[in-house]
């Protein structure tokens, strides 16, 4: 797996089309990994509830 900034130098297409924080979960474990996607479903989830 390249690190990030490797992965930036050679697909500069990629960082001005997905933020970099869409790119940097790839470098985490699975669980962990799962976790923050769950904790940013449920903001989400809680922002569309609280409008």
């Amino acid at each position: 797996m390249l690190q990030f900034p490797t992965l930036m130098s050679q697909f500069p297409s990629l960082t001005k089309t997905i933020p970099a924080s869409h790119l940097l979960p790839i470098q985490w474990p699975q669980p962990q990994n799962e976790e923050i996607l769950l904790a940013m479903e449920e903001a989400e989830f809680e922002e569309k509830v609280s409008l």
